[in-house]
């Protein structure tokens, strides 16, 4: 967050915090953070599965249901429709493995191109899914926005069963059943991942199979789905989903198995060459380094590889396949930064940026990597922000973008109401909260920009640019030990909307260094008798023999001896 100027809050300890603490017998410390996230009483805490709601409250779970069931047993050719991100592929993943579980073989998936076929169910993603001649197409994390391709689709007498978690456009697809918890007729409770969304109902599907003899006549083994739960922890964290408590009994119960190691070997092998210990890992490791390599893939050429990786279950082609997706991460990453580099240059010199907003583009620009760069722009300038590229050569020119957000503006209703609007201006946008993509024409983006930045101010939330920074307080130095990082990580998951202990204070300086070719700083400080190591990513050194950072705990062990040290979010001279 270097770059601009920060407020730092301290928030405030919830009404309940003294039953919490008596109830779990924790340090007061834990019992606040809590507290100051909601939690009320321990029985918030339990995620067990038995605590997981019931599907029937999904829109159109039921038909999409027996519709599968339908193509299973009548040996139908399906075609998994994924997408491009860790979600779709972690959807796609478990998808595939699960038809194969059941015993059909006659299925294949596909993912558009990033650049010719665009988001979704497109008519050009849809017109190659035509030439395979499958009876059913189940979308995974789109195709609620998808109407042209799934009209399309009925042309041809092809069915298609929508499951995706995006808001629903004025108009939705004719499907034979979209499965979204978002969907305004929703009645459940919880905020699905596109893998959610696919677990779910996959795990109907199991059960009316189950019901109707299925396995017996086959001569399968009886499975639970628990079995997936490993695919819908990384796609969930992945997506920043908010971690509600549905979400948080989903990624807790993937994150125990994957510890326990009940896991799949193409996440065993990302974890491998990602230097991630499987015995103690964490959502912020699967946030921070197994998904951007599943990631990188679709940013720079097309998912194919991440899925293989997930579904393979050779061992020695899973280490393979994970060595070439950290090859592909490290290309992303030089990408990423000459691109990051670049913006910041435009957004200084551009006298046309906006007071409450920032739109980038340049031709160079890589389509696949601009959601990178915009999260970076936005943590700099602390102001919603859609990084362009060009799309692929069309007879008119079109540029497409990617947006990220803050606190406080849903990016999502920004461009909805721009459309509502200018109903002509986006060629197509989807996105949600704190995400977007959408569309336009590269001769309307001075246009573009300005209404950007008027509807933002119209529709943010009060405080959403006073780059306020919360953190649960200062430590004490007996707090600085792994004892404590051990006891935060006991309550977790932690991610999106149940977000991680942070924490602030003042610390000598000790010693600083660049390393990394001079991208991160390694920092010894020094809280009274403490000597304590941190982190800065991304983050230039501090001129100063004090400074005040804000931070988050972190366990290092690096040589096979396990320190804590500290990850520096923010730092300035002291003062």
């Amino acid at each position: 967050m270097a770059g601009r100027a920060l407020t730092v809050e301290t928030r405030q300890t919830g009404p309940h915090f003294g039953q919490l603490h008596e109830q779990l017998g924790s340090s007061q410390l834990a019992a606040r953070i809590l507290s100051s996230r909601g939690i009320e009483s321990i029985e918030e805490l339990d995620l067990g599965l038995a605590n997981l709601r019931p599907p029937n409250a999904i829109p159109g779970i039921e038909v999409a249901a027996i519709r599968v069931i339908q193509a299973i047993a009548e040996n139908e050719k399906i075609v998994i429709a994924g997408d491009y991100d860790v979600d779709g592929a972690t959807s796609t993943a478990l998808c595939a493995s699960f038809l194969e579980a059941v015993g059909h073989t006659n299925f294949l998936y596909r993912v558009p191109n990033r650049r010719s076929d665009g988001y979704g169910l497109s008519p050009s993603f849809m017109n190659s899914l035509i030439e395979e001649d499958p009876s059913l197409v189940i979308t995974v994390d789109n195709g609620v926005s998808s109407v042209e391709g799934i009209e399309l689709a009925n042309e041809h007498d092809i069915d298609v069963v929508v499951t995706d978690h995006h808001l629903a456009p004025d108009t939705l697809p004719d499907a034979v059943a979209i499965v979204n918890p978002n969907l305004p007729s929703s009645e459940f409770e919880g905020q699905l991942a596109g893998v959610g969304v696919a677990f779910y109902l996959m795990a109907v599907v199991l059960t009316k199979l189950k019901d109707s003899g299925h396995f017996t006549e086959k001569g399968i083994d009886a499975f639970t789905m628990v079995e997936w739960l490993d695919l819908v922890a990384v796609g969930t964290i992945a997506d920043l989903v908010p971690l509600d408590y549905l979400n948080r009994v989903l990624v807790n119960e993937g994150l125990n198995r994957i510890r326990a190691g009940r896991v799949r070997p193409g996440l065993v092998a990302l974890c491998e060459v990602s230097n991630v210990g499987i015995e103690k890992i964490t959502s912020e490791n699967i946030g921070f380094q197994i998904a951007p390599r599943i990631n990188a893939s679709g940013r720079l050429d097309d998912i194919s590889v991440g899925i293989q990786t997930l579904l393979e279950t050779n061992e020695r082609r899973a280490a393979d396949l994970a060595l070439q997706l950290d090859k592909i991460n490290r290309e992303r990453r030089s990408i990423q930064e000459d691109m990051t580099y670049r913006a910041d240059v435009i957004n200084r010199l551009d006298k046309n940026q906006k007071d409450q907003s920032r739109c980038i583009y340049d031709a160079s620009f890589h389509e696949g990597i601009v959601g990178l760069v915009a999260s970076n722009v936005v943590r700099d300038t602390g102001l919603p922000t859609v990084v362009f590229a060009d799309a692929e050569e069309e007879e008119i020119p079109l540029v497409k973008g990617s947006a990220r957000s803050v606190a406080g503006v849903h990016i999502r209703d920004v461009l909805a109401d721009i459309d509502t609007q200018y109903p002509h201006l986006m060629i197509q946008f989807g996105g949600h909260a704190m995400a977007a993509g959408l569309t336009i024409k590269r001769a309307n983006l001075s246009r573009f920009m300005t209404l950007f930045n008027d509807s933002i101010k119209r529709l943010a939330g009060v405080g959403a640019f006073d780059g306020l920074l919360k953190s649960d307080g200062e430590l004490t130095e007996e707090e600085f030990s792994l004892a404590t990082l051990d006891e935060l990580e006991r309550f977790g998951p932690w991610g999106q909307g149940f977000p991680p202990p942070v924490f602030h204070g003042t610390f000598e300086v000790v010693h600083q260094t660049l390393f990394s070719e001079g991208r991160h700083v390694r920092l010894a400080l020094r809280k009274g008798d403490r000597y304590i190591q941190a982190v800065a990513f991304s983050q230039s050194p501090v001129d100063a023999d004090r400074v005040f950072i804000v931070y988050q705990l972190n366990r290092n062990d690096w040589g096979g001896e396990e320190t804590l040290q500290l990850i520096v979010q923010h730092m300035a001279p002291a003062g």
